[in-house]
């Protein structure tokens, strides 16, 4: 079972407090959540000697407003890279993963596609409601990471405020190629059961019904056409 810290510091907090009234208050536990991710901070870069610590985190549906605002309390100077999807696209990778972990029950595709659609427009709105509040956000397209990886890769690394060179851009973009995280499969080669499913983009098409495209051109396109996907004007939402 996987719990994020603050799981683990409101199990704390119900068998370890001093013995003073400040204890007893939800702050004095925001306080020592902060510091125990501060603690791990420093000490993931003094061991790996590195500069920089980043943390990668995908909230569950129901919970992002809540994980936006303890970051905003936490650290409301922190760097924000928001990394978006084509919402559709997402939903044919998550269904893949769901399909492949639940052989046995393929039928009803309703739960898996109504979670991961509602997620990304949770996430989505979210995210552009509280763009304002943060001192830096870099918005970056998983479509865009495949056409110019250098180019994107720049981006990234001169937000964090790091200086390399272009043999490091190259170095980065190699290691994560498609075909060297999946063991030497290319673009578009699939395996179901690996995380690193298909490695390309603008599946959809192909892999959801009209009803599930026109659903979600209803429910989401708006905000998909916010980031520069396409979406025809007769099907967005009245």
């Amino acid at each position: 079972m996987h719990l994020p810290l603050e799981g683990y510091m409101q199990i704390l907090s119900k068998y370890y407090r001093p013995p003073c009234e400040e204890a007893q208050s939800e702050a004095y536990f925001e306080s020592l959540l902060g510091k125990l991710i501060e603690t791990i901070a420093s000490h993931a870069i003094e061991e790996s000697g590195k500069q920089i610590y980043g943390e990668k985190f995908t909230p569950y549906l129901t919970t992002t407003d809540h994980s936006i605002n303890q970051i905003l309390t936490l650290y409301p100077k922190i760097r924000l890279i928001h990394l978006v999807r084509d919402c559709r696209d997402v939903i044919v990778s998550g269904m893949a993963h769901w399909l492949h972990s639940n052989p046995k029950d393929p039928a009803d595709l309703e739960i898996p596609f109504s979670y991961l659609l509602n997620s990304w427009i949770e996430i989505q709105q979210s995210m552009q409601e509280a763009r304002d509040r943060f001192a830096d956000v870099l918005e970056v397209r998983y479509e865009d990471m495949l056409e110019n990886p250098s180019f994107q890769a720049r981006r990234v690394f001169s937000f964090i405020g790091a200086t390399v060179s272009d043999e490091v851009i190259e170095r980065c973009v190699e290691e994560t190629t498609f075909s060297k995280l999946s063991d030497g499969r290319q673009a578009g080669e699939e395996d179901p059961s690996s995380f690193y499913r298909n490695g390309t983009a603008g599946q959809w098409p192909d892999r959801l019904s009209a009803d599930q495209i026109n659903r979600v051109h209803i429910e989401a396109g708006t905000l998909l056409r916010s980031y520069g996907y396409e979406v025809p004007e007769n099907q967005l939402s009245p």
